[in-house]
């Protein structure tokens, strides 16, 4: 699903949870990983109050969106393995615990929920999450802003409608007073929105776990900066049953991927003399690090154990955490 940016700009990550669940000491690394994905707020907006695992009741985790700094804008795809019926039930107690619920409606024959929160003085500072959740086929749940929502679904939800009972968006509403009838709403495809979601599912490789894309989000360095201009796009990919990270930086030109190919072994070395690289003991690790080039993209890879991995993941997490609790 295309979510970019006014500038082009876009973050897309998918995680394959069912990979994660077959991977060697697998509840390890899935706590090391969940440490990281807790400091985001979809990870809780999704989750929080449902009583749903998951890692137990998701298979695949699709994020996009065109600014990381607001979890508003985020559209979200997720496959599970519950009932429509058993979802529904899960994500209206989320939403009533957020106080933020949930009204369904019946779209071309599957279910479409509305989240409009709580009003009055007592709710004021709560969740205003307004996102527009999606059940386009049995197993796939979509969670979209409403002007996305709209594109997707190939009409406005929330218009004001005549309509009392479920929604079915071919059935044309009649203007109130008897007036002329509007424009019959457009029918989304749900077979041809979940293709888009495997066509983006399937950018994860087959030993991969994990897959993020940056595309735009790299700012300008400094006129006297020794960084030469930043990549294109930043891909990380990594794999969890055969542990290894994957770094591929495209650059614009060719020129600008010369610069930092010549500065990757200087990049190396003051990673391996940091002091938190030497104290955490991944000093041979960044050794053992290889990296190629191809046209305008670098490729840097690095094959690990599962207990090097963990040790990343809980790595990231105690940095990202520390960050966090003292933001510039």
């Amino acid at each position: 699903m295309r979510s970019n940016g006014p500038d082009g700009s876009r973050l897309l990550a998918l995680l394959r949870l069912d990979r994660l669940r077959a991977s060697p000491d697998a509840s390890n690394t899935i706590a090391a990983l969940d440490r990281l994905l807790l400091l985001l707020p979809d990870r809780h907006r999704l989750i929080d109050g449902t009583g749903l695992d998951l890692y137990r009741d998701f298979d695949t985790l699709l994020i996009a969106t065109p600014n990381p700094r607001d979890a508003a804008v985020t559209f979200l795809a997720a496959r599970h393995h519950l009932m429509d019926a058993a979802l529904r039930a899960a994500l209206d107690r989320g939403a009533k615990t957020a106080k933020n619920p949930i009204t369904w409606r019946t779209v071309e024959g599957r279910p479409v929920g509305i989240r409009q929160p709580e009003r009055g003085p007592a709710n004021q500072g709560l969740d205003r999450d307004d996102r527009i959740l999606v059940l386009p086929m049995p197993a796939l749940a979509l969670m979209a802003t409403p002007p996305y929502a709209t594109l997707l679904l190939g009409r406005d939800l929330l218009a004001p409608t005549t309509s009392t009972g479920a929604v079915d968006a071919g059935s044309p509403d009649a203007q109130p007073g008897g007036g002329e009838r509007r424009k019959p709403a457009g029918r989304p495809n749900w077979r041809e929105i979940a293709a888009r979601i495997e066509a983006e599912e399937s950018a994860v490789p087959d030993n991969a776990a994990f897959l993020m894309t940056m595309t735009g989000l790299f700012g300008t360095p400094a006129v006297d900066s020794e960084v030469g201009p930043p990549p294109q796009s930043l891909t990380v990919v990594a794999g969890a049953e055969a542990p290894f990270i994957e770094i591929l930086a495209e650059f614009k030109t060719a020129a600008e991927a010369d610069r930092w190919e010549q500065d990757v072994p200087a990049w190396k070395r003051k990673l391996v003399t940091n002091p938190v690289v030497i104290l955490s003991g991944f000093s041979s690790l960044i050794g053992r690090a290889e990296n190629t080039r191809e046209g305008n993209t670098l490729h840097l890879r690095l094959e690990l154990s599962t207990a090097e991995l963990q040790r990343l993941l809980n790595l990231a997490g105690n940095l990202a955490q520390t960050a966090l609790a003292h933001p510039r």
